[in-house]
């Protein structure tokens, strides 16, 4: 039943109109800051319209936490992965420290974590759609500031906030057919605009919907375990399908010519396509406590990095590792990696805990025939960033997985709206 149905209200006691524009200012303070969330444009000193709005409205969202999974564990691993951040700078040797890399790097995870439990509080006074149609709103008007001077404004600007907004409106189908509409046709657009990887998440997503909107004589959920089975299943067919079909050319041909080459120089897609991982692990194995807040690489960091990246035959005399990677900072390409670097065995486990957390709710959900397309896209998409994304760039999108994946630990929290969708999913 919507609030506007709920039983009748006492107006003996409260004006007419007054119980509405109750009900009204929380939906309109959580658009506000939920567009704003997503804009996250730059203000000064690293502090954005995100940064602003997760700091004012902290005593809000912070009451909702303990309403979903795993929200708590994260922010109180958020809060020892700072603390410990801080604490690994005092044992670093004679490695450098950039107080404003460190100030940069804590004002980003701030705003995420922070901006987690603000997505998750305005799900508790609006429908989640919703909250993504605005936050995919505010995503999109940002990073068209960057399309005019981008290489590939669909892979690295345009394919995530339209995503977003496309798969939320699909959501409030009866059907299951916009929503794989939805999907195919941003696979297809991603298979001509050179983006392997989303294309493969569509194509994933595709297939939980319309599993879930399979028969069944009992109407039951099928038991977690069996889900996860079906779901690596699906993940290996779909590997072993898409390797093929790059290999063979059908994805075009600059695809088929990179693929090639990353097979040819590392035996795996997957290995070739995220060279990064080897360093990292590399660097794990010498310097396992992580490095902190703000410190700098050293030489022989460098050098143990590489060494791990060249023993699976990737060039590492170039710019990307020299520059990117290790020019004054770490940078790992993967959120899990860099907040080991960053905050050392608590910034891995959180990590690992966000990944948990991303898996287990869409489970969770599958069994239950609850997923939408959204949550089978974002909360694969957000294990993936969460393995092999840049955190400056990716951790926006894992922050929005998490907001649409994470379930309720009580119904009745979430907003009307919400239950009618899952009802009828």
């Amino acid at each position: 039943m919507s609030q506007a149905t709920s039983p009748a209200r006492d107006t003996s006691v409260v004006a007419p109109g007054t119980l509405d524009q109750q009900r009204d200012l929380p939906v309109f303070v959580a658009v506000a800051a939920v567009l704003l969330l997503g804009l996250n444009q730059q203000l000064a000193a690293g502090v954005t319209t995100g940064t602003l709005v997760v700091a004012f409205l902290a005593p809000v969202w912070i009451s909702v936490l303990r309403r979903f999974r795993f929200a708590v564990a994260i922010n109180l691993l958020a809060l020892v992965a700072l603390a410990s951040g801080v604490a690994l700078t005092q044992f670093q040797g004679d490695r450098g420290f950039d107080q404003s890399l460190a100030t940069g790097f804590a004002l980003v995870f701030l705003t995420g974590i922070g901006g987690l439990g603000l997505l998750l509080w305005a799900r508790t006074v609006m429908p989640t759609y919703q909250v993504a149609i605005v936050f995919g709103l505010g995503y999109l008007l940002r990073v068209m500031q960057d399309v005019a001077s981008s290489p590939n404004p669909w892979k690295y600007q345009l394919s995530v906030p339209i995503a977003i907004i496309v798969l939320a409106l699909a959501a409030r189908a009866r059907t299951a057919m916009p929503t794989v509409a939805s999907l195919v046709a941003l696979g297809i657009i991603s298979v001509a605009f050179d983006s392997r990887s989303f294309f493969g998440f569509c194509l994933l997503a595709a297939v939980l919907v319309l599993w879930q909107r399979r028969p069944s004589s009992t109407g039951r959920g099928m038991n977690k375990l069996a889900v996860l089975g079906l779901i690596c299943a699906a993940l290996f067919a779909l590997y072993s399908v898409g390797t093929t079909l790059l290999v063979e050319g059908y994805l075009g041909q600059a695809n088929q010519q990179r693929t090639v080459q990353q097979i040819e120089d590392s035996g795996s897609l997957l290995v070739g396509g995220r060279p990064e991982w080897a360093g990292t692990v590399r660097l794990m194995a010498d310097h396992p406590i992580g490095f902190g807040l703000g410190t700098m690489p050293s030489a022989e960091d460098v050098l143990t990095a590489k060494a791990g990246i060249r023993a699976i035959g990737t060039d590492t005399e170039n710019g990307y590792v020299n520059n990117y990677m290790f020019g004054g900072h770490f940078k790992l390409h993967s959120i899990v990696a860099d907040f080991w670097a960053t905050f050392g065995i608590a910034g891995l486990a959180l990590g690992l805990t966000m990944i948990a957390a991303l898996g287990y709710c869409l489970i969770d959900r599958l069994t239950s025939r609850t997923a939408s397309g959204l949550v089978c896209m974002f909360a694969v998409l957000g294990i993936w960033d969460l393995a092999f994304g840049p955190i400056y760039k990716n951790l926006p999108d894992v922050m929005l997985a998490l907001a649409v994946t994470l379930t309720v630990v009580n119904r009745s929290t979430d907003a009307p709206a919400d239950k009618s969708e899952q009802a009828s999913a």
